[in-house]
């Protein structure tokens, strides 16, 4: 699993460009009538992050549209310290917990449906691996929304799948890693700079 996306970093940050890999990969492989492909003038179905949402292309051909929702922090121990190792310093620990989003889009409610089935079937056969081969706590579906009317395009379909997850972000802060002593604080005000020193 980890070999579609080998660049990426198993954080939550970078979830959406390993599901961005996965579902490509599944649509290529596996798919008859929503076949992916890398060339943009062949491929059956559009798959991208939803920063690149084009109701345009959706027009054309269906389309999976992948969001990552808001990262919860979650600190379990004081000061994110589990202890301190005499040779590589402090040990810190967070817990992130949050959800991604699967956006299914396409022309009618029917061929919707049917591509939130395909993603439906692919995310839960390789949600375990997913969770295992990035380190995350938990990887699940969560829910299936309705098929339903795009609000602002009223002739497009689309089903969420929404995914649920938690992640352990650990690290060693070094005895070299020094206090802050001061911030220095630059404004630019009316053509002239001005610089303030505060001490934190």
């Amino acid at each position: 699993m980890k070999d579609l996306a080998p660049e990426q970093n198993p954080s939550p940050s970078n979830l959406p460009a390993v599901l961005l890999e996965v579902l490509k990969a599944h649509f290529q492989a596996n798919s008859t009538q929503f076949r992916f492909n890398q060339n943009n003038t062949e491929t059956k179905l559009a798959i991208q992050k939803s920063e690149a949402f084009d109701p345009a292309s959706v027009g054309k051909r269906p389309a999976l549209y992948i969001k990552r929702g808001m990262i919860q922090v979650n600190r379990d121990t004081i000061g994110d310290t589990l202890g301190r190792d005499p040779k590589l310093g402090r040990l810190m620990f967070i817990r992130l917990s949050g959800t991604i989003t699967v956006y299914c889009l396409a022309r009618t409610g029917g061929e919707a449906d049917a591509l939130t089935g395909e993603v439906l079937d692919c995310l839960l056969c390789f949600q375990t691996l997913i969770s295992e081969d990035f380190s995350f706590i938990r990887f699940k579906v969560n829910s299936i929304g309705e098929v339903g009317i795009l609000e602002d395009y009223k002739e497009l379909f689309m089903t969420p799948v929404i995914i649920e997850y938690d992640a352990e972000m650990s690290y060693v802060l070094g005895e070299e890693a020094l206090p802050i002593k001061k911030l220095l604080l630059s404004l630019k005000i009316e053509d002239s700079e001005v610089e303030n020193t505060f001490n934190i």
